[in-house]
């Protein structure tokens, strides 16, 4: 589970549609979109993203923590590149499970507050408390970073493509931003409004 959330990016990001499309340059056929043989974009088995979910939904607070830990080490070993491997819009059109990166950091959070890491703790538990928030303040700086870039791609089509802007706002993560909305202070819950209503 650490390796897979460590390479989250590597398992379920944009390389992916690259690597499809050099695919069918060389053997000369289709193999990614709606006309494809295999039926939709080239992403990682859904059996992958059933098994991490499930193994995440077995942690104990100290493995919540880990998880996050290997996850946000990951994300800082690219390079300046804010977007994390999520797809919304992949989600809407084939269920959640297509959309392996967001399935996955969901099933953290939701175990997260299942074991009530952001109520305030007995004693004994102060230190993984800290560290639980600690961790998630860094996936939230990375979450931000993804939205900020997502939403500078919106305010350059809005006047030129509203077509593309509205294709855009099927990949903002609502559902992702749902799901740690409990986890989060006060004060990223008004941050993340704030950046939402831009895409208004």
């Amino acid at each position: 589970v650490w390796a897979c959330l460590r390479c989250l990016n590597t398992l379920y990001g944009d390389h992916l549609k690259l690597a499809a499309e050099a695919m069918q340059e060389v053997v000369g056929r289709q193999v990614i979109g709606e006309g494809s043989e295999h039926g939709c974009e080239y992403q990682p088995s859904t059996d992958l993203t059933q098994a991490l979910a499930e193994s995440i939904s077995k942690l104990d607070k100290l493995g919540c923590v880990a998880a996050m830990v290997s996850l946000v080490a990951g994300r800082k070993t690219m390079e300046d590149d804010p977007v994390l491997p999520l797809r919304p819009s992949l989600a809407a059109k084939s269920g959640p499970l297509s959309d392996g990166g967001s399935y996955v950091i969901c099933s953290i959070f939701s175990r997260a507050v299942d074991l009530g890491l952001h109520m305030t703790p007995a004693e004994d538990e102060q230190p993984i408390h800290d560290g639980w928030r600690a961790i998630f303040d860094s996936f939230f700086a990375l979450l931000r970073g993804h939205l900020e870039a997502l939403q500078a791609s919106y305010a350059g089509m809005r006047s030129s493509t509203p077509e593309g802007c509205e294709v855009l706002k099927r990949d903002i993560p609502v559902v992702l931003i749902k799901t740690m909305v409990p986890l989060a202070s006060t004060a990223q819950q008004d941050q993340l409004r704030l950046i939402l209503v831009r895409f208004d």
